[in-house]
């Protein structure tokens, strides 16, 4: 099983080679990661959050916001604007 400390280091730099182009489309949204691979784009954090937490038991995805000079927070760099429910 893949360490969650593991997976997020992957879906970052995974994230930071994807970060021109989405630049150009998505800029201000939230990107959710899983497995090195880009699932979604999102208006939200909240949004991209509660999606992975539908579809990935694991936990093992992460969000991060589509901005230059995005540097990696570990699992999820806006969790003071989600509660778990």
């Amino acid at each position: 099983m893949q360490t969650r400390e593991r997976a997020l280091t992957e879906n970052y730099a995974a994230f930071e080679r994807m970060l021109p182009d989405l630049l150009e489309k998505d800029a201000g949204k939230y990107a959710l990661l899983y497995n090195r691979e880009l699932i979604g784009v999102f208006d939200t954090a909240a949004a991209a959050h509660s999606t992975g937490r539908a579809r990935f038991d694991d936990g093992l995805f992460s969000v991060q916001k589509v901005k230059e000079g995005t540097i990696s927070l570990g699992f999820f760099s806006y969790a003071r604007y989600c509660r778990a429910t």
